[in-house]
């Protein structure tokens, strides 16, 4: 590639650039959050949400939205799954 190019694929770049939102300001809506937690839509719904201490939702049009960072407190005060290890 030439200069001339770099300059204009640069240009174009920032043209069609998105700002980045902090992680403390993001909201999910579903689908972003089932990604966010790995797991599949149907079962977010059905089990995920239901569970104690899940932080609400906040209702945005038709749908929902959760903010990122009470998903991430949540996730942060769950036990781990399993059982204890045997100590030795």
């Amino acid at each position: 590639m030439n200069e001339l190019n770099i300059s204009e694929l640069i240009e174009a770049l920032r043209s069609v650039s998105v700002p980045v939102v902090p992680f403390e300001h993001q909201w999910f809506d579903l689908e972003q959050l089932s990604a966010y937690l790995n797991y599949e839509k149907s079962h977010v719904q059905q089990r995920v949400i239901g569970l104690p201490g899940f932080p609400q939702a906040v209702k945005c049009g038709r749908g929902k939205r959760w903010r990122a960072k009470e998903i991430c407190k949540w996730l942060e005060s769950q036990k781990p799954a399993g059982r204890p290890r045997k100590s030795a």
